[in-house]
């Protein structure tokens, strides 16, 4: 009885070995352990006297596995197979010979292939609100205010903005601005390139320029110059349809416009800097008929969570305003933005 223990227990601290996967190097040694993974000429093996071991796969010339895995002969040709080796060296998996130094990649049975792209990312929603107020008194009464706030959804492929912006001035009892912005953008790469196709909707009342109401809503295409996680310049190219009705007797028109657009940030020391160029003149009246915006701004952390400072200026042209309007405005503005996801 005391035999038969002996030898069940020496054969159950044999048979990890003996199920072990093993490489075969160039040099002739043989390495024992279990194969993670083939892939991008890195054979990954878990050893138990040096950890895991990423080996050159060039180095490697034969493979025999304890078990079933899937193999990547080639980006069209996968099988699987147990991998054994014959009397002259060579690397069978269900008897089909396996050249090595040609095997695209190599996993578990059940594990995820590598060789496919990751699958995308879950979106994720991110929201930020701001506030602007500044005021004045003794000689001149002044009062400004601003606020604003913007929805983001942003996956792997597309990204939707949801925004609405107002300000409202005062000087000395006379109103100097009232106006308030919202719109959509919505933008979608074109599978898995620098390239995209966009859609937005700006709708906007200003006062003070004289439009009760101007809308606008295009849709175009997409290139990003620069995409990386610090730093993105994209341009965009489309056209747009525009309604503008105004606050006085001027009559309401419509617009066939040309739509470009510029958009650059880049993560810097102080913080998070953005420019966005908009110019958008009318297809049948590009001198005389446009729109011009620009915007730059820069945000810079605080010591709170999810507080920060925004500074900027943006800059506005329209060529058609109502009678008595000023075509050029230009803004100074400074922010507390809270951000949150």
């Amino acid at each position: 009885m005391k035999m038969w223990k002996l030898m069940a227990a020496t054969l159950g601290c044999l048979v990890p070995f003996a199920m072990a996967d093993k490489v075969m190097l160039k040099d002739g040694s043989v390495l024992v352990g279990s194969i993670g993974k083939i892939h991008e000429g890195k054979v990954m093996l878990k050893t138990s006297f040096a950890g895991e071991l990423g080996l050159d796969q060039t180095q490697v010339i034969g493979i025999t596995t304890d078990g079933p895995v899937n193999l990547a002969l080639s980006p069209t040709n996968k099988v699987q197979g147990t991998l054994t080796m014959d009397g002259d060296g060579k690397v069978l998996a269900n008897g089909q010979v396996v050249d090595m130094a040609a095997l695209t990649a190599m996993w578990p049975s059940g594990g995820e292939d590598p060789t496919l792209p990751p699958p995308p990312k879950p979106r994720k929603w991110k929201y930020e609100v701001d506030i602007d107020v500044t005021g004045k008194t003794g000689n001149t009464e002044k009062f400004t205010g601003g606020g604003g706030a913007k929805a983001t959804l942003s996956g792997d492929y597309d990204q939707f903005i949801a925004y609405v912006q107002g300000r409202y001035s005062k000087e000395n009892g006379v109103k100097t601005e009232e106006k308030i912005v919202g719109g959509l953008d919505y933008e979608r790469r074109i599978m898995d390139t620098k390239n995209s196709w966009y859609s937005k909707l700006r709708l906007e009342h200003d006062e003070i320029d004289g439009y009760d109401f101007y809308s606008s809503l295009g849709a175009g295409y997409g290139y990003y110059l620069m995409d990386e996680e610090d730093a993105k310049i994209r341009l965009r190219g489309g056209f747009s349809y525009i309604h503008r009705a105004y606050t006085d007797d001027t009559k309401d028109d419509d617009d066939m416009a040309v739509d470009f657009g510029y958009h650059h940030e880049f993560k810097i020391k102080l913080g998070l800097l953005v420019t966005d160029v908009t110019y958008t003149p009318a297809v049948d009246d590009f001198k005389e008929d446009y729109r011009l915006f620009h915007e730059s701004s820069l945000a810079i952390a605080t010591p709170f969570k999810n507080l920060s400072f925004k500074i900027g200026v943006s800059n506005e042209y329209n060529s058609k305003v109502a009678a008595g309007r000023s075509h050029m405005d230009t803004t100074y503005f400074g922010k507390l933005v809270y951000t949150w996801e």
